[in-house]
């Protein structure tokens, strides 16, 4: 995502990107979610992914220039180039998602408009 960006930045190009990933979680962590009663594909699982816990707020922070709490991200994200003014930011959806949200015609209509979109 970040590459995307950088490659958009350089040429004023229009490129878009979508991130596929597993969730999964270390194996001590496994262990320990098991002997809690949890399995894979619960909530108090999955926030523990990889995924979930790490890329995606990881993702969500670069793309939005900011943290959650408002507070401003630190550090030269454009390795050594530097660029002065402002970055128009332009996403058509932060989410994260998974086949499970996708339970509807409507919500299978727009994850399909969001890809043809990128093609």
């Amino acid at each position: 995502m970040n590459a995307v960006k950088l490659l958009n930045l350089s040429d004023n190009g229009q490129r878009q990107c979508i991130m596929v990933t597993n969730n999964e979680v270390s194996e001590q962590e496994a262990n320990s979610l098991k002997t809690q009663g949890y399995r894979q594909g619960q909530d108090e699982w999955e926030q523990h992914g990889i995924c979930q816990s790490i890329t995606w707020p990881r993702s969500k922070y670069t793309i939005l220039g900011k943290r959650d709490d408002g507070s401003e991200l630190e550090g030269e994200y454009l390795i050594s180039k530097s660029v002065e003014g402002e970055e128009l930011r332009k996403f058509q959806q932060v989410a994260f998602t998974s086949i499970d949200d996708l339970n509807t015609a409507t919500k299978k209509k727009q994850l399909v408009a969001l890809i043809d979109g990128i093609l």
